[in-house]
């Protein structure tokens, strides 16, 4: 799923859009940043920001692994603490290779002294910085669209049935 919403993101970036006018001061969609503490007592302060999409091509693929890891092994559960600790049970290391390209931390480091509610406090913080909610409600809308179009162009017409027969 995740490979597919990437495919159409590219595509309209190699549409050649043309760059809108104005100011970018002023839009929603300015890059924020929010900073968070991982590595406990021996920790530094890690600067969340906005992903090039260069990331985001290392990152969907391994997110697109997690579901059917967790899936897979049956673990799946639908309170956040239950699922978070199941997906590091089942895919720890597409978790730990999603925070070292996401944060530029050492996968080294970032076993050894990231607590999982550090962890937690990260993914919400490139979450929301990287605004994937905005992000989805809008492939969601653009594939909603998509789909509404292709049925109603491809309107299904009910077989003819054969009464001579």
């Amino acid at each position: 799923m995740f490979k597919k919403i990437a495919s159409i993101v590219c595509g309209w970036f190699r549409r050649g859009t043309s760059r809108p006018t104005g100011s970018f001061i002023d839009s929603p969609s300015v890059p924020r940043v929010q900073k968070v503490w991982m590595g406990g007592a021996n920790g530094r302060e890690i600067v969340v920001q906005s992903l090039p999409i260069e990331r985001y091509l290392q990152i969907l693929p391994r997110l697109d692994n997690i579901p059917a890891l967790i899936m897979q092994h049956g673990n799946f559960r639908s309170q956040p603490v239950e699922f978070i600790t199941a997906a590091l049970d089942v895919a720890k290391e597409e978790i730990i290779q999603i925070i070292e390209v996401a944060s530029g931390l050492n996968r080294k480091w970032i076993v050894k002294n990231v607590s999982l509610a550090e962890l937690v406090r990260f993914i919400q913080a490139v979450y929301e910085v990287n605004e994937f909610e905005f992000i989805v409600g809008e492939i969601k809308k653009k594939m909603g669209g998509m789909v509404e179009a292709a049925l109603q162009t491809a309107q299904i017409v009910p077989e003819e049935v054969d009464t001579h027969g």
